[in-house]
This record gives C-alpha cells, structure tokens and sequence, in this order.
C-alpha cells in the first residue's frame, strides 16, 4: 500500500506478527490462550468509544480555557513592557507561547479523536489498524504515554489501543514516532522552550499592540 515518505506502513510492523512473537515463549498454550495470560486488560470496544467522546469534550474545555488565559496573559505582557520590565515580559511570552502551541496540540489531537469516532467500526472489525484509521491511532497510543498524566483520558485510549493491537505494537510506535505520526504533529508535541526569535516576534506590536503600542526602538534594542 502508498505510503508518506518515510513513514511506516502497518504490514512492516504488524500487531499480530509481534504477538506471535511474544506468543512463542508459550506456544503450549495456544494463540489465543497466549493473548490475555498476561496483566494487560481486554480491549473494550464500549469503553473505547466513550473514552474518545470524553476526551473530546476535554480538549474542547481545555481549548476554550487556555484560550482565555492566554488574553489574559497578553494584557499583562503590555502592561510589563509598558513599565518598561522586559524580561518579565520575555518570560511570560514564552509562557503565552507555549500555551499557543498546547492549543494546537489539543486541536489536532481532537480531529484526531473525530476520525477515529466516525470510523470506529473500522477499529473493532479489524485485529490491526487499517490506513484508515492508523495514523490517528499512532498519533493517540503516542499522545497518551507522553500526555497521559496530565488527562486521564489519553492514558486510558493508550491503555485500550495497546490491549487491542498489543503491547508490542505500543512500544514500537512510542519508541519510533517519527515513523508513524506526522512530523508537524510530532513536533508540536515534543515542544519545548520557544526560539528566541519567535519570542521577540510574538512580544511585537502585532500580538501586543492593540492593547498597547510600545516604541519599536524599544524592542529592536532589547
């Protein structure tokens, strides 16, 4: 099947060939024996779906609330530069900045949690994730070991997705993510410390100005 360049195709790294593979140590047991000898939970395909709307309506409350704090933070950024303390304004724009990029994070994540809500007879049909669904998979199993302290939800979609396509297939999509998720995707969640560049530039007139318009030699020279 096409795939992007340099991404990963599901026949590469299959689900059910890894769990053959951890299978084997076993075989007595039979296949399907073998499957749910160890710790890990069932996939639960009710519990699935109502974990995707779930999250859903979280990140549309998460959107909606940074979103308004972050207002909040840039009138406070003007009225800093406005007393003429830059590097508290440098620190709470990097701050602002961050939240931006949580922001779209969450929104790219929810289209993600869209997909694969309208296409969830794909997900419990198949034993392995289809094109259809696979990336918004991957992108969920990722988000959810690297967000999933932080919202409940996540952690338990990671926790479903690896009891449906197995552990295996987990680790293999959390250990090389590049392979599976867009790079855009990737790194926005990988953001860490905003360029300086982008700092100063988000510090400008066009994000502060219309609440205050400081003296342009002002920030060119800081």
């Amino acid at each position: 099947p096409h795939t992007r360049p340099g991404r990963r195709s599901v026949d590469s790294f299959s689900p059910r060939r890894a769990r053959s593979c951890t299978a084997r140590p076993c075989a007595a047991l039979g296949p399907a024996r073998v499957m749910f000898t160890s710790a890990q939970p069932r996939f639960d395909a009710n519990k699935c779906k109502v974990h995707l709307k779930m999250l859903a309506n979280r990140f549309k409350l998460l959107e909606g609330k940074k979103a308004n704090l972050n207002k909040q933070m840039q009138r406070a950024v003007a009225g800093l530069l406005r007393e003429g303390k830059s590097e508290s304004a440098r620190i709470q724009t990097e701050h602002i900045i961050r939240e931006d990029i949580t922001i779209e994070v969450y929104e790219v994540l929810r289209q993600h949690v869209d997909i694969l809500i309208a296409r969830f007879a794909v997900i419990i049909s198949e034993p392995e994730p289809r094109k259809e669904v696979q990336e918004s998979v991957c992108t969920l199993i990722y988000a959810g070991w690297l967000l999933g302290s932080e919202i409940p939800e996540l952690r338990a979609l990671h926790e479903q997705f690896a009891s449906k396509y197995g552990k295996p297939f987990a680790e293999e999509v959390t250990k090389n993510s590049s392979l599976y998720i867009n790079p855009r995707v990737l790194k926005k969640l990988q953001h860490d410390i905003p360029d300086p560049a982008l700092v100063d530039a988000v510090r400008s007139l066009d994000r502060v100005g219309p609440l205050w318009q400081p003296n342009r030699c002002e920030l060119t020279t800081q």
